[in-house]
């Protein structure tokens, strides 16, 4: 019966709700029932069975309908495919890394420079991006404002708000793993880093899928938000857009963000703790998956935007640096 309660107890933390209960003792009195409230049913014996193979590869999860199931264990990744410590000085290496141009979406404030040292190096065994407030000229400047309608030309001008967005695209893409990124996030109000993931090819988004690793935003300096786009759930179509959160304290100190990316799931930790799940099949249907091909990464620190400015910016704040101490990728 022991047995049975703590079964219960870990059903009740699982499923986030109450959960009914209907203990049944045979006329030997040797076969404990439970009955979870979606009729889901373990006999004594079974969940006896279902405790000594967790350790082969099994534990106990609630999926969104509350029913209660032991399920297979996604296998864990150790091998490492890429990795960046930023132990050099000066621009970021080009064999792994290029950069996002221009104004590129959300309304955003910031102007993302190419190979601009003001706003991407390495120093100290980091990577530094660094938003500014530096009315910089920018020599042929890509000048693309798809919100604006003012888009398609180059032209030295003069930007107000600098930044960057390194990106692996062209140069290194997975499909299934673990991404590791220890880094200390900024805070202001207008701040919006983020490290995130697209496929090669995004001309058809949400279609094409994106999964946001992290985003924080500084009117919000206590919670981060992970997210998994695609066409029944994106940020064009709320409130179905599938997003979580999770609270932490002092963003702007080292921590660890962790997301594993299985066939069946998709689960975001910090600092080794589990903190979100997408499950293939219920939190997602079989049929909105894109999560099936070459994805690469992205790091950015945006500043403003329909998100990040949705409670004002603070120019006096900036300059304002994302710190990266390493990016490790495993399969």
């Amino acid at each position: 019966m022991k047995k049975a309660i703590l079964l219960l107890c870990i059903a009740s933390a699982l499923c986030g709700k109450s959960v009914a209960q209907s203990v049944v003792s045979s006329a030997g009195g040797s076969t404990d029932m439970l009955t979870w409230t979606l009729g889901e049913v373990f006999t004594e014996s079974v969940m006896r069975s279902n405790v000594v193979r967790f350790s082969q590869g099994l534990s106990l999860e609630c999926d969104n309908d509350g029913t209660l199931k032991a399920v297979a264990i996604p296998e864990r990744f150790t091998k490492l495919v890429f990795s960046d410590e930023f132990d050099g000085t000066g621009l970021l290496d080009d064999s792994k890394w290029g950069y996002e141009e221009g104004y590129v979406r959300n309304g955003e404030e910031q102007y993302y420079t190419v190979a601009r040292e003001e706003n991407a190096y390495m120093a100290d065994g980091c990577l530094h991006i660094v938003c500014r407030n530096d009315s910089a000229l920018i020599e042929d400047a890509l000048y693309e404002q798809q919100w604006s309608g003012s888009h398609g030309y180059r032209a030295d001008t003069i930007i107000p708000i600098t930044s960057a967005s390194v990106v692996t695209k062209g140069k290194f893409a997975f499909t299934y793993g673990r991404v590791e990124v220890r880094a200390k996030l900024p805070v202001c109000l207008g701040s919006w880093p983020a490290i995130w993931m697209f496929p090669q090819d995004r001309s058809d988004w949400p279609a094409c899928g994106e999964i946001d690793i992290i985003e924080h935003v500084g009117y919000d300096p206590n919670n981060i938000y992970f997210t998994a786009h695609c066409t029944d759930f994106n940020s064009n179509n709320q409130p179905n857009r599938y997003a979580n959160s999770a609270p932490i304290e002092n963003s702007e100190d080292w921590h660890v963000y962790s997301f594993e990316w299985h066939p069946d799931r998709l689960l975001w930790f910090i600092d080794g703790e589990l903190q979100a799940t997408v499950l293939r099949g219920r939190t997602y249907s079989n049929t909105n998956w894109p999560y099936t091909k070459d994805f690469y990464l992205l790091l950015n620190f945006a500043f403003g935007g329909g998100w990040g400015g949705r409670e004002g910016i603070d120019v006096t704040a900036l300059p304002l640096e994302y710190v990266i101490d390493y990016v490790r990728i495993y399969q």
